[in-house]
């Protein structure tokens, strides 16, 4: 077994696992979230709820701060998203292994909600945030990846 293929088994298994605690640990995020006052349901809706929450968090969970703490409190945040994504518009979790070149080789990300097999990265999608702030920006972020239009790059001249 290559090293390659031995870690697309490990990125593989790993997802299995996040999967199968998934919706033990949305419920428990979303009930501590609901006894604090937020009202979130997994629609686009209730996007605004949880920019208010990443707010009130600040520094906490902020893309710069490094600790494992604060990579424990974006994990049930960037799943949320992906979540909301996904029962919104569709597709399934995966690992993205199909292009060792892509920005997105290795993560987990949710595929299928297309017929152009665009990937949507929810980590992604919340560092943007987190480094940006703007208000609205996670509904736009998901309503661009459903609406994406493929980039036709036919006119460049291709290296050798």
């Amino acid at each position: 077994m290559t090293k390659k293929t031995a870690t697309a088994a490990t990125k593989k298994e790993e997802l299995q696992t996040f999967l199968f605690y998934l919706d033990d640990n949305q419920e428990e995020f979303i009930d501590n979230l609901t006894a604090q006052g937020y009202n979130l349901d997994y629609s686009l809706d209730t996007l605004p709820e949880l920019e208010r929450y990443i707010q009130g968090k600040g520094e906490q969970i902020a893309w710069k701060n490094k600790a494992e703490s604060a990579a424990t409190l974006r994990l049930p945040i960037w799943s949320y998203i992906g979540e909301t994504f996904r029962q919104t518009f569709g597709g399934g979790w995966l690992v993205s292994l199909d292009d060792s070149d892509s920005v997105n080789y290795g993560q987990w990300v949710i595929k299928g909600f297309d017929t152009v097999g665009v990937e949507f990265d929810p980590l992604g999608i919340l560092q943007g945030y987190l480094l940006r702030g703007k208000p609205g920006a996670l509904a736009r972020a998901l309503e661009a990846h459903v609406n994406a239009i493929p980039l036709d790059l036919s006119h460049l001249p291709e290296e050798d």
